[in-house]
């Protein structure tokens, strides 16, 4: 795994499931709560021809969502405490150390959790809440996360 995109894991909750849905543009905001603004559409199926052969067609209606950087701080938070595992990782304990066209990909230990895939200290209930969400215990402090107060856009 290497790695797990918890933007993506906002933008699609806000947006809720949607079959053959692909986040393909991520833009950098620079207001005073940071974030990304993810575009993503349904794609109706693979390019069969030209250069771009073999790729998403991106032709459907273009929706928007923005993650704060406090909904990506919260989400990463949710997922060591529903999970176990270390957030930066996602539990396997390799994180990207860099690319290259030629050596190619190389994965070093996780600096968060020291290569175990999972953070000491954290205890996971297992109990959800009213919502579905699981909520864990740690330290004996009980801890639900937040509702977001973005909301989808669209493109007309």
């Amino acid at each position: 795994m290497a790695g797990i995109d918890h933007r993506v894991a906002v933008a699609t909750r806000k947006m809720g499931d949607i079959p053959n849905f692909v986040w393909f543009a991520w833009e950098c905001l620079d207001d005073a709560d940071g974030g990304v603004m993810l575009t993503g559409c349904v794609s109706s199926g693979l390019v069969t021809k030209g250069k771009r052969k073999g790729r998403p067609r991106y032709d459907g209606e273009r929706k928007r969502v923005v993650v704060t950087d406090a909904e990506w701080l919260a989400e990463k938070e949710r997922f060591e405490r529903e999970t176990g595992k270390c957030s930066e990782c996602g539990g396997d304990g390799k994180v990207l150390v860099r690319w290259d066209h030629i050596a190619g990909t190389t994965y070093g230990a996780c600096f968060q959790c020291k290569g175990t895939g999972s953070l000491p200290g954290l205890t996971v209930t297992g109990s959800t809440d009213v919502e579905g969400i699981a909520t864990a215990t740690e330290s004996g402090t009980d801890s639900t996360p937040g509702a977001s107060d973005c909301t989808a856009l669209t493109d007309s």
